[in-house]
């Protein structure tokens, strides 16, 4: 019976999510990554005239209500997320054009449920960015990141779930990166928000495409990556935020029409936001699939 409750107790993007917040030891420096590509100039503004090839990186973590030694990829995140930009990413202390300093203090956030009582189902993250170039006043960015405790929902059967009994537990990945995209593309813009969408880490993926939801037209760049999370995410909500995304940037992205089309037949959330996306898009008012698929096969 215990079970049974307990079933209505978590929300569902917990059940892959949490796994990965437990604790551990603190993760070993990463081996500097090689850049990619040909980094980007800030888009920042005041900063648009500045390249960043080389960058120093210091990240520093707090979470006040956790005792023991405890930290998160917070570093190896960002690192690969501008090593993929073109930038060459290297320890503090090295040789460097700039250096970017993040400063993240993370808050447990949780909710008392029936059966097992206090539960830490949500974060919530504040984060300053300081990036500093010589010769120029240092670029100060307030972030933050905030994921909130869940309603009750059932839980598929088969799956297992872990349930988050200590601060510790929290999902603070999902905080962390909403505002670790959130500062970084500040200063690379749309650029950076590509970048993350492709990232291997679904929480930056989930961030990527809010933020680009935000930015709706200076998404265009976003396009075959916003494409690409419509149709092969994991992730229902994000697969309703890349449609949401694309139809913000309206008629520029005819391109993601097949995909949308497509999307129509997904769950009910994507769904709607496919037929809204199609609408700004196209300036077209069908409701039905069919109708799509008859009006784009007439447009060809």
């Amino acid at each position: 019976m215990k079970r049974a409750v307990l079933a209505l107790l978590v929300l569902t993007t917990l059940i892959v999510g949490l796994a990965s917040c437990s604790s551990g030891p603190t993760p070993t420096s990463s081996p500097t990554l090689a850049p990619a590509a040909t980094p980007p100039p800030l888009q920042a503004a005041g900063w648009e005239e500045v390249t960043v090839h080389t960058l120093c990186l210091a990240v520093e973590q707090s979470y006040p209500q956790i005792e023991e030694a405890f930290s998160q990829p917070i570093a190896e995140t960002a690192r690969r997320i501008l090593a993929g930009l073109g930038l060459q990413v290297l320890d503090e202390g090295a040789a460097c054009e700039a250096s970017l300093t993040l400063s993240f203090t993370a808050q447990a956030l949780g909710a008392d449920y029936t059966v097992d009582g206090y539960l830490y189902t949500g974060a919530e993250v504040n984060a300053q960015m300081t990036l500093a170039v010589s010769g120029r006043e240092p670029l100060i960015l307030r972030v933050g990141g905030f994921y909130p405790t869940p309603f009750k929902v059932e839980i598929p059967i088969g799956v297992t779930i872990h349930i988050p009994k200590q601060p510790k537990d929290a999902p603070f990945d999902k905080a962390w990166s909403e505002a670790l995209v959130d500062g970084l593309a500040q200063v690379w813009g749309t650029p950076l928000l590509t970048q993350a969408l492709q990232d291997e880490a679904e929480p930056v993926r989930w961030a990527a495409v809010g933020a680009l939801t935000r930015t709706e037209p200076k998404a265009i760049d976003a396009l075959p990556a916003l494409i690409e999370a419509l149709g092969g995410n994991e992730n229902v909500k994000v697969r309703q935020a890349a449609a949401a995304a694309l139809g913000g940037i309206g008629p520029q992205a005819t391109e993601a029409i097949p995909a949308l089309i497509q999307a129509l037949e997904d769950e009910d959330q994507v769904h709607k936001a496919a037929i809204g996306a199609l609408k700004h898009i196209t300036g077209q008012d069908f409701e039905l699939p069919g109708l799509w698929r008859q009006w784009w096969k007439e447009q060809q």
